[in-house]
């Protein structure tokens, strides 16, 4: 099946249906969206326009019947070749990593991995990052997102050691800043 089109088909959207099998065991894509020239397009939308609707959005049942689905992604969203969001076979959600070896893991080498917001413009946001084995407990910037304040708290990883409004990491088991 290959269908093109650069505007409505027909001047009228219309309900539509679309089955499709692949029969090579091991090649292929089952549905494949492409532009080499669109920008700001959506490559594919799926949406469902009323208010009643009480189904299911997207279900995807890879191994159904006899089948197995034993290694690789449910889901593996890329940006550049380079995996953002993948969820593995073992339902393990990796967000920024391609390999998440827990329910859930979140890499960054140059960010926070995780930040709670208010949604409010104007407040800072609490930003947890794990740099070097250490756990970091900060605020940031609303706007620019960079550090805006000290280390509120953080965890040394090898030591265990806790320190309070501490820049590096703590030297004592117990580690306050004293200003």
């Amino acid at each position: 099946l290959h269908a093109y089109t650069d505007g409505l088909a027909g001047a009228i959207s219309v309900p539509a249906a679309v089955f499709a099998e692949l029969g090579h065991p091991t090649n292929g894509n089952i549905i494949r969206a492409y532009t080499a020239t669109g920008t700001t397009a959506t490559l594919l939308s799926v949406y469902q326009d009323t208010s009643v609707f009480s189904g299911t959005g997207l279900a995807m049942d890879l191994g159904n019947g006899a089948g197995s689905f034993k290694t690789g992604y449910f889901v593996n969203l890329m940006n550049r070749g380079t995996p953002q969001f993948v969820i593995n076979s073992g339902g393990d959600v990796g967000i920024g990593t391609s390999t998440p070896y827990y329910n859930l893991t979140v890499s960054s080498s140059t960010a926070a991995q995780i930040s709670l917001t208010d949604a409010s413009l104007t407040s800072n946001q609490w930003a947890f990052r794990n740099a070097g084995g250490n756990l970091y407990f900060a605020t940031s910037s609303p706007s620019t997102y960079a550090t805006s304040t000290f280390t509120a708290l953080s965890i040394n990883g090898s030591t265990g050691y806790v320190g309070v409004g501490m820049a590096a990491a703590p030297g004592a088991r117990f580690d306050i800043l004293q200003s």
